[in-house]
């Protein structure tokens, strides 16, 4: 078994072009596969598919799963190029994954976070408060352009998953912010990014404010995005508002908040959604 660089590289191109997959999801695809090809390298042509996925127990279940998926993707494109490649890549069991809960601050607990990110410099307040209010994930926030964002309307264009994009209302206090910060910069184009920050930058900052809020390192930059729908279904939003808001493709995906918020959350979902 062979596989080149110049595969890998047209595999890239193809999820870019054709699968119009996010730039993290191409970056994590294409570590992926190139994992596997340095692995195939060291055992030569006696290898399978499971071999491989035997030799991955140091990894969560999560992580695993992500890894036959870019395989089995790059298995396909192959498939699709006429390139020999293995036949026996979706034949492989996922392992399973055990169904965590969302990790939820309290509303006092996410009070003091703000009220730390506003002792920071303007940019570093917007994020955080974009962050929770809007309910961003870390790639959504990083993703945004000033275009994005409507001060006039309180309006933020998110680019989520999968090309999709939702709009969110953020609340004049934050389009003030956004503005105010604006200003301080020489110069800017709408096109421009809000924040010139890395995913790993925010995380680590949302994380200082965190521990500076008197939390545990427990916390995460997305665990404003799980505070965020849980607090909006706490105050009486329904299991719709959530997906909309959360801009999940799925309503089973939201459902998870069910266990956050049993009560308000069980009686929307038994007005709204044909299961229940």
């Amino acid at each position: 078994m062979i596989i080149s660089y110049s595969q890998i590289e047209a595999f890239s191109h193809y999820l870019v072009a054709v699968k119009r997959c996010s730039p993290f999801s191409v970056q994590a695809y294409i570590t992926d596969v190139r994992q596997f090809k340095a692995w195939v390298d060291l055992r030569g042509d006696s290898v399978s598919f499971q071999n491989y996925i035997d030799c991955l127990g140091n990894y969560s279940a999560t992580t695993v799963r992500r890894k036959i998926a870019a395989i089995r993707a790059f298995n396909r494109f192959c498939g699709l190029m006429s390139i020999s490649f293995l036949g026996d890549g979706d034949q492989v069991g996922l392992p399973k994954l055990r169904r965590r809960l969302p990790n939820a601050m309290t509303i006092p607990e996410m009070e003091g976070v703000l009220a730390i990110a506003d002792s920071y410099p303007l940019r570093d307040r917007l994020l955080v408060h974009l962050m929770y209010s809007a309910g961003l994930r870390v790639g959504e926030v990083v993703a945004l352009r000033w275009v994005d964002i409507d001060c006039d309307s309180d309006i933020v264009m998110v680019h989520g998953k999968g090309g999709t994009q939702r709009r969110v209302p953020i609340g004049s206090d934050i389009s003030r912010i956004a503005m105010q910060y604006r200003m301080t910069m020489s110069t800017v184009s709408v096109t421009n990014r809000v924040f010139s920050l890395s995913r790993r930058h925010v995380q680590t900052l949302i994380k200082v404010m965190c521990r500076a809020a008197g939390l545990s390192n427990s916390w995460s930059a997305h665990s404003l995005r799980h505070s965020a729908a849980t607090h909006l279904l706490a105050g009486g939003g329904t299991i719709r508002d959530a997906q909309a808001f959360l801009g999940h493709q799925q309503l089973s995906t939201t459902q998870i908040y069910t266990h956050l918020v049993p009560t308000q959350l069980r009686d929307s979902l038994k007005k709204a959604h044909p299961r229940y």
